[in-house]
């Protein structure tokens, strides 16, 4: 039986014009589910 545990991180922050920032990320690893979140919040902005 094969057990996959992946860390679901979301991210929110409030930029100071106002605007809310948020990013979603998904990975095994706490720390590469960051750096997704943090990525996909910086694509979002674009």
């Amino acid at each position: 039986m094969l057990l996959c545990q992946n860390v679901i991180l979301n991210f929110q922050h409030q930029h100071e014009y106002g605007c809310i920032l948020w990013g979603a990320g998904v990975d095994p690893s706490i720390e590469m589910a960051g750096l997704k979140a943090l990525v996909t919040a910086w694509n979002l902005l674009r």
